[in-house]
């Protein structure tokens, strides 16, 4: 009896043949839909963060009520209605200004994680500076992220400046020219990172963090400028978390990352199967 003849299997024509390519055009389609999806669902994540509008408080200003002139014994009242408390000033105080300046242009004192310039039937009490005071405000309650609004602080060749000390960090929200002399915004000063200088300088400048009180120094003199104080919470509401929190951007980026992984490995099932 002879050999059996053996026939080898052609993988590439046949059932075979077919089911391995259509395997494989399946599997790269599989893989393009993936790729589609995850590009789409990046950008759809990065659109919504984007979207996003960055958080603005609405500040209560002082509302100065009393003031008395001195040099470095100086002192002044005055309260926040929407935040219902009272605060006073002791330090430096040459005068009040009932309603200049008008701080405005808006942009000039609102900006950042301020909405609102402060209004000018407030008032603001007025400085020389280098007159050796200590100026202090005390709240009768810890307010958060206390905020000074500076008119008018310097001029041209002659800057001024608010010295503050290492535990009253701060950042400058906004600043611009004032109506009233132009200008530009303040400034970091370049030899003191605890500082805000000014020539002609305007704007506001935040304090990041819990206070009961705040201190700072005018070391340098200049006839004259102006400040007023706010707030836009007290400590106590602060410590209860928001009612309806809106998710953050990398929150948004994780839920999307995790959708993406579902639907890969839906469709990698299919493929398999």
């Amino acid at each position: 009896m002879g050999l059996a003849t053996i026939v080898q299997p052609s993988w590439g024509s046949g059932a075979y043949a077919d089911r391995n390519r259509t395997d494989r055009r399946t599997g790269g389609a599989a893989v393009r839909k993936i790729g589609s999806w995850s590009t789409l669902l990046i950008i759809a994540c990065f659109s919504v963060a984007a979207a996003r509008p960055a958080r603005a408080d609405t500040v209560g200003w002082t509302d100065w009520t009393s003031y008395t002139n001195g040099a470095t014994t100086g002192s002044a009242t005055g309260s926040i209605s929407s935040l219902g408390i009272t605060l006073t000033y002791s330090g430096e105080v040459e005068g009040y200004n009932a309603t200049t300046p008008s701080w405005t242009p808006s942009t000039s004192y609102a900006g950042g994680s301020i909405a609102n310039a402060p209004p000018a039937a407030d008032g603001a009490l007025v400085l020389f500076g280098a007159q050796g005071a200590t100026d202090t405000v005390t709240f009768s309650a810890p307010v958060v992220d206390p905020t000074l609004a500076v008119w008018s602080l310097g001029e041209g060749s002659l800057p001024a400046s608010f010295v503050f000390t290492p535990s009253e960090p701060f950042t400058i929200e906004a600043g611009g020219p004032s109506s009233e002399y132009g200008g530009s915004s303040l400034y970091v000063c370049a030899d003191n990172a605890d500082a805000v200088c000014g020539e002609e300088g305007n704007g506001t400048i935040q304090l990041d963090g819990t206070f009961s009180s705040i201190t700072w120094t005018n070391p340098g003199y200049e006839n004259y400028y102006d400040f007023t104080i706010g707030a836009a919470g007290l400590a106590s509401a602060a410590a209860d978390p928001p009612s309806d929190p809106v998710p953050e951007p990398s929150s948004l980026l994780q839920l999307g990352v995790g959708v993406l992984g579902l639907a890969a490995f839906s469709l990698k099932r299919k493929c398999l199967a």
